[in-house]
This record gives C-alpha cells, sequence and structure tokens, in this order.
C-alpha cells in the first residue's frame, strides 16, 4: 500500500522561498527566550525538540531590492 506524498506547485515553492526569512533555534537560551511566544499546548515540544524554525514573510521585500542590489533594479523582476 502506498500513500500520497502531497505537493506544491513550483509556483508555491518559488513564492514561498522566495520571500521567506528563517531563524533556526537551537540553543536552551534561545529557546527560553521564545518561550513566552508560545501557546501552552506548544511549550514542551519545543523545549524538547532539537531544533525550531521561525519562518517570517515580507511580502513586499522587493521594495528593498534597490538597497540590497543597486547595481541593478530587479523590482520589476516581482
Amino acid at each position: 500500500m502506498t500513500t500520497a506524498t502531497p505537493s506544491l506547485s513550483d509556483a508555491a515553492l518559488d513564492q514561498l522561498f522566495r520571500s521567506a526569512r528563517y531563524v533556526f533555534v537551537r540553543s536552551a537560551e534561545a529557546k527560553a527566550k521564545l518561550q513566552p511566544a508560545l501557546s501552552a499546548g506548544n511549550v514542551a515540544q519545543t523545549l524538547a525538540a532539537p531544533v525550531c524554525v521561525i519562518v517570517a514573510q515580507d511580502t513586499r521585500f522587493y521594495e528593498h531590492l534597490p538597497q540590497q542590489f543597486p547595481g541593478y533594479d530587479a523590482r520589476p523582476l516581482f
């Protein structure tokens, strides 16, 4: 018996990885700083996990491209 693996379209993956930022939280000290933002039901799992990932997305990241890449205006690509 096989199970179907959910898939994302190329466009969805491109959108996710193009504009997302990731922070990997590994140390006990860093997880302790994260704890006040967690739901009560997630505290134990988060503190026990080998790594936690904070994913943030800036939906208007292209506005900052002129400062990040001053030699080329890449805004029209997005």
